[in-house]
């Protein structure tokens, strides 16, 4: 998998941003120039090769793997900025789903351009960050640059639920610690609108924030069990109609799937492949005319809440140093899942 983006440019100046101060802010594309998209997924590959995977070579990494990653097999459309302001985006995915390349694309948006999410063509997986659950947290967590900022994301949402059984859809929820973590029902009520099929539970990740310019310290920085805690709030405000479903500790993130799809949680790419091959070749609409479900399948039990592992693929060996805080907070989200 590699990361990407189309746009550097963002109408977000988030604080919890990872990816530093330096990219652009901008309302629409306007007079940026648009790269051919052809080449700007060629560009893609070549650079996530020879900056990313390439160096690895010689260091103590698995084999197989690092053979497997010098083909990219998927690409995720969130790396900086705002990847649906590009202007060609149609094209551009095209490219990325069709040979040479015929990756699988996982794209992510902040909602604040209804507009082109409405019209985005089909994705593998689409994600929208619900970093509130009101206007007032929004503003002061996301910065945004709209004065419409959360008329926008509702709008999003709504634009997303249109989509319905088409698109496979996720509300991604990033949590900080004290900030955003409180109003359960907020969070519900939004995810309602959108109709989400998976909830994203997912703890910030420190990236070095200066404290006076976001009010953020490494405090903020939730641990595993925490998102255990809030995953299962989550859960039990929805009333059954979202259950957890899958863990993964390396990352400080929990799943929730909406009831009835307990069986699609996966992705069969080959499938995908097939499908969007199809649908390139003879369709003309936006999306797919099949529902997600032709092309999913059943998480694997180690992905599962009670997982041994908590999400870690037991082929894999997770090397790591975790302080005694951690190793308590792991101690607690594996009873907490036990209890489940």
């Amino acid at each position: 998998c590699m990361e990407a983006t189309t746009s550097v440019a963002c109408a977000n100046r988030c604080t919890f941003c990872w990816r530093g101060s330096t990219h652009p802010n901008a309302l629409k594309w306007g007079s940026f120039e648009a790269d051919d998209p052809q080449w700007l997924v060629q560009q893609m590959v070549d650079k996530h090769l020879a900056k990313i995977i390439k160096p690895l070579k010689g260091a103590q990494v698995d084999e197989n793997s690092f053979s497997e990653a010098l083909q990219p097999r998927h690409v995720a459309l969130s790396l900086v900025g705002e990847p649906v302001m590009y202007p060609k985006m149609g094209e551009l995915l095209r490219a990325i789903h069709t040979p040479p390349y015929s990756m699988s694309t996982f794209l992510v948006t902040n909602g604040q351009h209804p507009e082109e999410l409405a019209n985005l063509p089909q994705v593998t997986q689409l994600y929208i960050s619900i970093d509130a659950s009101n206007a007032e947290e929004l503003k002061k967590i996301d910065r945004p640059l709209f004065k419409d900022y959360w008329e926008r994301l509702l709008a999003s949402l709504k634009a997303a639920a249109e989509k319905k059984e088409k698109q496979r859809k996720v509300a991604r929820l990033t949590i900080l610690k004290d900030v955003n973590d409180e109003d359960i029902s907020g969070y519900t009520k939004l995810i309602d609108l959108m109709r989400a099929d998976f909830i994203e539970v997912k703890g910030a990740t420190f990236a070095g924030w200066n404290r006076d310019a976001t009010g953020l310290t490494m405090d903020n920085c939730p641990y595993f069990d925490d998102i255990i805690r809030f995953a299962q709030k989550l859960e039990y405000d929805f009333g059954g109609e979202y259950t957890l479903s899958a863990v993964h500790e390396h990352s400080c993130s929990a799943l929730l799937v909406r009831r009835g799809l307990e069986q699609a949680v996966w992705i069969d790419f080959d499938e995908f492949n097939k499908y969007i091959a199809d649908h390139y070749n003879g369709e003309k609409s936006t999306l797919m005319s099949v529902p997600f479900t032709e092309y999913s399948l059943p998480a694997p039990e180690w992905a599962g809440p009670k997982s041994s592992t908590l999400g870690m693929d037991p082929q894999h060996t997770r090397v790591t140093e975790l302080t005694v805080e951690q190793l308590g907070a792991r101690d607690y989200a594996k009873a907490a899942l036990e209890c489940f």
